[in-house]
């Protein structure tokens, strides 16, 4: 009885000591769980004999079917060059699930040993709660298909999005605070140009970003080029390496030109000197198999067009704070000795292990508020009590 009373109590107080402003979370790439619903065609060709065909709604990603080679073909997008949009092949749906919940960001594989290795958003939403944060009512999220960064898909997303920030108001009376993690500010930034100014003074409190790639990230060059198992799943690279060149959202993350220097190396051929800088991004993008069908166009219209939009500022003035952290070796460039399957170097520089440093602290040319907590992985910063330290007041109001 008195553990309880006691927990009552400390509850009261944490709540008494923050008057909540309502947040919504917008996670990063490869950080929303996929669900997936199959009703191929008995006379498709193109999946192996072996692969099922129909099947309900069943969650893929993260679970134990990515190991089986039918479920990463699952993953791969089609490109149609006529209306520049990528798309599912036929028959396969996939979506996050419980949009404006925290179901889909929370623990993307809730089992040993994986589940620590998932729940990049547990430590953080744990930390909401203890504040008295209420699932769907004033701690929401908008989870999203993150192979996608410049199709329909995100058209409908943010659709939805603007609808769960006008339901938050009515719910709680107040503006919402958005809390992005790294390519979730890329979410963000376009939701806000997307809002425009007079329902972001209405409904948007502010936004947090933690850990964006402002300017893209080196680690897309190794992902395109050798391939990244971002969570350590241990999945196959070489299975990986091609569903990876058939997501839009990964060359949308690749250093932008018109911020990173000009001069640094993106890939270099040594037997051919071939050298590819972010000067010539176009030409490295079109060395890639596969991608050189769709990858300049994605590339120029996943962020690009909206930072010139709103020359290269927050849209609508809506005020921010960054939170970022370093330390960590990151890939910033590769080094082949004779072709894309020969041996390699990856050739580092200082970052979070996901985004480079200089990506990272470009978020200064959005706002001064920009707090770097020390070493930290990109995975991890979420995790750190010195990350929410910050957070907290912003939105205990």
């Amino acid at each position: 009885m008195n553990v309880i009373v006691l927990f009552l109590l400390c509850s009261l107080s944490n709540s008494e000591t923050c008057s909540r402003k309502p947040v919504i979370l917008i996670p990063g790439i490869m950080s929303s769980i996929l669900d997936i619903k199959l009703n191929i065609s008995k006379t498709d060709e193109h999946f192996e004999k072996k692969c099922k065909k129909v099947e309900d709604w069943e969650r893929f990603w993260a679970s134990y079917k990515l190991a089986s080679e039918c479920y990463l073909e699952y993953m791969h997008l089609q490109w149609e060059n006529k209306t520049k949009q990528m798309k599912n092949y036929d028959g396969i749906e996939i979506r996050a699930p419980d949009f404006g919940k925290t179901y889909a960001v929370d623990t993307l594989w809730p089992e040993i040993p994986w589940k620590k290795i998932t729940g990049i958003w547990r430590k953080f939403i744990s930390h909401l709660e203890e504040l008295g944060y209420r699932d769907g009512v004033d701690m929401m999220a908008a989870p999203y298909d993150w192979r996608f960064s410049q199709s329909k898909v995100i058209d409908i997303w943010l659709e939805q999005t603007k609808q769960l920030l006008l339901n938050s108001y009515k719910i709680n009376g107040k503006k919402t605070v958005l809390i992005s993690s790294s390519m979730g500010g890329y979410m963000a930034y376009r939701l806000l140009d997307y809002l425009g100014n007079d329902f972001c003074n209405q409904y948007v409190d502010q936004w947090i970003a933690i850990s964006m790639p402002v300017m893209g990230s080196g680690v897309a060059v190794k992902m395109i080029t050798v391939g990244e198992d971002l969570l350590h799943l241990n999945l196959p690279i070489d299975r990986l390496l091609k569903v990876i060149r058939s997501i839009e959202s990964v060359v949308g993350l690749l250093p932008i030109d018109t911020l990173w220097n000009k001069d640094d190396l993106l890939m270099e051929i040594e037997s051919t000197g071939e050298r590819y800088t972010v000067g010539n991004i176009t030409q490295f993008i079109q060395t890639i198999p596969t991608i050189n069908e769709f990858g300049v166009y994605v590339y120029e219209n996943t962020l690009k067009p909206y930072y010139e939009k709103n020359n290269y500022k927050v849209p609508n003035q809506v005020p921010l704070n960054c939170i970022i952290s370093g330390g960590i070796e990151t890939a910033a460039s590769m080094s082949f000795k004779k072709s894309l399957d020969s041996l390699y170097t990856i050739n580092y520089t200082d970052g979070d292990g996901m985004v480079n440093i200089n990506s990272l602290k470009a978020c200064s040319m959005f706002t001064s508020n920009v707090t770097y907590i020390g070493k930290s992985s990109h995975n991890d910063i979420l995790k750190k009590d010195e990350c929410f330290s910050v957070v907290k007041p912003l939105i205990c109001g």
